[in-house]
């Protein structure tokens, strides 16, 4: 069996069912009870699916993604551009009317360090008074739940994939280490091959969102479930926050 160094190749594979159109509905909703709107930043724009729907709202998306071979495998959308780039770090010389960053891109942010960084950039590419929508693991639903083991299978017309997950969770850190295991069939080539994957995924609480707003420039506005609006319980394993920027940062 062969490794597999792309996953972007199967990416959209394995996250076929999930709601990509609700959660950008889900975000111009927020949006469009604030201000007029039209330039939005994205981070961890993966392949553009959240784009997609969001351009054919008639807004236009600046995506910033780390992986060469998703920015590569992304959707080719009226309005929608994707850079590679550290959401730490990167420098787009202009400003937008809103940031998003959706699918947990902000869990992945493991280090005070690195949260700060990442939200201070946020707060340079943002005009006074935006909004920055991103979603995040919830801590009290991470304990309650637990990281389960799991091993699920995907397909579509070229490819059957086998997925295992194996989490490692580490309490003092806030921090579940994913451990994943592909065993991917490309039926067209009659070959088979293995990927593994390892991502370290953060948990917050609500009172660390709010710390980190003070030191980065931003007011916390909301917490909620991204698709209900219901407020966050120990079920809610992914809620969203909507900051402000602060009109004097």
């Amino acid at each position: 069996m062969k490794k597999i160094f792309k996953l972007a190749k199967i990416y959209d594979v394995i996250y076929k069912n999930k709601n990509y159109k609700l959660e950008a509905s889900s975000v111009h909703k927020i949006l469009t009870k604030n201000k007029k709107i039209k330039k939005i930043l994205e981070l961890g724009s993966g392949t553009g699916q959240h784009a997609k729907f969001l351009c054919n709202r008639g807004y236009s998306v600046h995506g910033i993604d780390n992986s060469k071979e998703m920015i590569e495998n992304s959707l080719k959308i009226q309005n929608f551009k994707n850079n590679l780039g550290d959401i730490r770090h990167f420098n787009l010389n202009k400003k937008f009317d809103a940031a998003i960053s959706l699918f947990h891109v902000f869990s992945y942010l493991n280090s005070n360090k690195d949260v700060i960084s990442a939200l201070m950039n946020v707060n340079k590419h943002l005009k006074k008074n935006s909004y920055f929508i991103f979603d995040f693991w919830y801590l009290p639903a991470v304990l309650n739940l637990k990281p389960q083991k799991k091993n699920l299978i995907f397909q579509n017309f070229q490819y059957k994939i086998n997925r295992k997950v194996i989490p490692k969770v580490f309490l003092n850190k806030n921090i579940v280490e994913v451990n994943y295991n592909f065993k991917v069939y490309d039926k067209t080539k009659s070959k088979k091959y293995i990927y593994n994957e390892k991502h370290s995924m953060r948990y917050f609480s609500i009172n660390e969102i709010e710390l980190f707003c003070r030191f980065t420039g931003f007011e916390l506005i909301n917490i909620r479930e991204l698709n209900s609006d219901s407020k966050p319980s120990d079920k809610t394993w992914a809620v969203h926050a909507i900051l402000k920027k602060n009109k004097n940062f």
